[in-house]
């Protein structure tokens, strides 16, 4: 049964009155319209959001044959908190706030570890030596300047689509992980990190 107030509209949408027949229009598409839709434009941000992502992703296990066959932990604690100091001092740079660029900043450091331990405890129980997995790329003057232009990618881009981020479609979009090399809980976690505290979408 038609509410109360929806009877009212429908009965003035019939009057011959043009701009009592547009604004009841308008006020409709206001109602009715789903909340919380991404338009085209901020789409194809999110998109680009993604493909950040995965490609900085796509980095961990040249990052991990470099550490396996020079024998480097894949946990350096106080490298990492330079790294994530300056990385968040950028970011509020941008304006965008100093939780939400530790909280992003953070998730992208956990996800790239779990990816290089997950691949040298393979390796480790393989017939993998050191020898048999050469480095492809140097880590210090090939990698990591590619990972940090990346990183500022990201944070350029996060702070384009903030908006759109405080909405549970943008989550739900980027949930599905297409990646072959990475896990979904690896990717899980990194896109957690572009989720605002409190926001909670089902």
């Amino acid at each position: 049964m038609l509410s109360r107030k929806l009877q009212v509209i429908l009965y003035r949408l019939s009057m011959p009155n043009p701009i009592t027949k547009f604004l009841l229009i308008f006020i409709l598409l206001a109602v009715f319209s789903p909340r919380g839709a991404i338009l085209a434009n901020d789409q194809a941000k999110v998109a680009q959001l993604r493909g950040i992502l995965e490609e900085r992703l796509a980095l961990m296990p040249l990052v991990a044959r470099y550490k396996w066959h020079h024998s480097i932990p894949v946990e350096d604690l106080e490298r990492e908190a330079r790294i994530q100091s300056s990385t968040v001092d950028q970011a509020k740079q941008l304006g965008i706030k100093e939780n939400r660029a530790s909280q992003l900043v953070a998730a992208q450091m956990t996800a790239a570890k779990m990816i290089q331990n997950r691949l040298l405890a393979t390796w480790q129980q393989s017939e993998y030596n050191q020898a048999t997995l050469p480095p492809l790329q140097d880590l210090s003057k090939d990698i990591r300047p590619v990972i940090s232009r990346l990183t500022a990618d990201l944070l350029t881009v996060s702070k384009a689509v903030e908006g759109v981020l405080n909405q549970c479609e943008a989550h739900l979009n980027l949930q599905t992980n297409r990646m072959t090399s990475v896990t979904d809980k690896e990717w899980k976690v990194a896109v957690a990190g572009l989720k605002p505290n409190g926001l909670v979408c089902e």
